[in-house]
């Protein structure tokens, strides 16, 4: 089990390497409140974008599971 499932956090991953747009769609489909967008720039940051489903607004935040989980859960 991954980190953000143990802080309850439900967690979809794409493995195939669609595109960013048919991931957004794929989340939108499941109802997803928030998307965590993580490509290479991301990683080299060490930071991600955190996608607020219904009002579109996203803004960074860091690649650690606290905070993410944080985020999420204060919404």
């Amino acid at each position: 089990m991954g980190l953000l499932q143990l802080r309850g956090v439900s967690v979809e991953i794409d493995y195939e390497g669609k595109s960013l747009k048919s991931q957004m769609r794929r989340s939108d489909k499941f109802g997803s409140r928030f998307t965590l967008i993580i490509g290479e720039e991301e990683l080299a940051k060490g930071r991600a974008v955190l996608k607020e489903m219904d009002a579109g607004a996203q803004g960074e935040v860091a690649l650690l599971p606290d905070d993410i989980a944080g985020k999420i859960t204060r919404r």
